[in-house]
């Protein structure tokens, strides 16, 4: 029923209220609270920081959006906080802000009702606000059930699935969640999605079951998307000891990362160390440690593999003929799984110069082929063919 009339209002304000986007109120906390009562609306407060970049572009291409206006200024009073402006600070504290943006809804009283950390599409942060004003199922009443004890297994997926938007901390329940199944019953695309949005470090015993039953979740996700939540769990820690650990705590996560999973963490040390050579600023050397690190690692990957062929073509520096063959083969395997333009454009001056002038020319003109007029203007295939490149 609550749904139901929830949809009736958005109906009626939706054509009564009329906006170009969100209106924020140029107001104190105290102030918005204060008319949000008189109004009988809730309280919208936008917890931003002004180098923020995601707060940016939520302000600038959400807020302003007029569906989302209409909805937001029909049922809240609207407010932007700066959490590093004297005001912000204590709200920062009262509220447990710790990343931004966060989406605060708040009744009229200032007592959180709803909350939503980072932003979203303009579906997403209607749906958001839809939730907040429910009352039965926003964040406040899923947190009491579950301080209440609630532990079934169907609330224990609800609550998690809640906490990770809210930006809380669900370690205990994910937990939870996975003592009371059998191991192969978490193996779906659904729990996947849970447990990993709130399993970020690799001492978790969620962490180690997905590690060891990667191959098994790559039939039920996909093997990319696997690899990368289990990468950015290792390179994330590896990358703080190596900033603030001794030489001895960095050997040790490296063999521990190594120990864990041998291929992606010796994927995750190699792409550091290629980190390394680049900022050593040896050209020569970077290129070449490039070539190799595409070839051992990121064969499946077009855009990568074409970004670091693209290297190879704009060196002005002599290349070898192992260096050029290495990067002909990862230019190549870029084109097998994607077809562009501008990587088979790069494929054609690669074949050019080692010499396999037919090749070149075949790749040259399916790169023409490829690209549309305004792109044949500055492409190097077209020069090549007419004859402007020897």
């Amino acid at each position: 029923m609550k749904q139901i009339l929830i949809s009736v209002l958005i109906l009626f304000y939706g054509s009564s209220v009329f906006s170009q986007g969100i209106k924020f109120e140029k107001a104190t906390f105290d102030e918005a609270l204060a008319k949000a009562k008189q109004e009988n609306k809730m309280v919208f407060m936008d917890c931003y920081t002004t180098w923020c970049g995601p707060c940016k572009r939520l302000a600038k291409d959400i807020f302003t959006l007029e569906e989302v206006g209409r909805f937001y200024n029909a049922h809240f009073i609207n407010l932007k906080m700066d959490m590093e402006s004297d005001e912000g600070k204590s709200l920062l504290k009262k509220y447990q802000v710790k990343a931004f943006p966060t989406l605060l809804w708040l009744d009229s009283e200032g007592r959180m009702q709803h909350r939503v950390v980072g932003g979203g599409k303009a579906k997403k942060i209607i749906d958001a606000a839809v939730l907040a004003m429910d009352s039965i199922n926003n964040w406040k009443a899923i947190a009491q059930l579950y301080e209440d004890g609630d532990r079934s297994l169907t609330f224990l997926r609800k609550y998690l699935a809640q906490a990770s938007r809210a930006g809380v901390d669900a370690k205990e329940a994910t937990e939870q969640i996975f003592n009371q199944c059998k191991p192969e019953e978490l193996i779906n695309a659904d729990d996947y999605n849970l447990i990993t949005s709130v399993a970020k470090t690799s001492s978790s015993s969620v962490f180690r079951f997905i590690l060891k039953n990667k191959k098994e979740f790559y039939a039920v996700v996909d093997q990319a998307t696997v690899d990368q939540y289990i990468e950015t769990v290792l390179t994330n820690e590896l990358t703080v000891v190596s900033r603030k650990g001794t030489p001895e705590e960095l050997a040790l996560k490296e063999k521990e990362i190594l120990e864990l999973d041998s291929y992606l963490g010796g994927k995750i040390l190699a792409r550091m160390e290629l980190t390394k050579v680049r900022e050593s600023g040896d050209r020569q050397k970077y290129m070449v440690a490039s070539v190799d690190y595409a070839l051992e690692y990121e064969m499946n990957s077009w855009m990568i593999l074409y970004m670091h062929a693209v290297g190879v073509v704009m060196s002005q520096q002599k290349v070898s003929e192992d260096l050029l063959n290495k990067a002909i083969t990862i230019i190549r395997r870029s084109v097998e799984l994607e077809t562009k333009f501008f990587n088979t454009d790069v494929y054609a001056q690669l074949l050019h110069k080692a010499g396999r002038s037919e090749e070149a020319k075949q790749a040259a003109a399916k790169s023409i082929e490829l690209a549309a007029e305004e792109d044949r203007k500055t492409l190097w295939s077209v020069s090549y063919l007419n004859g402007e490149i020897k």
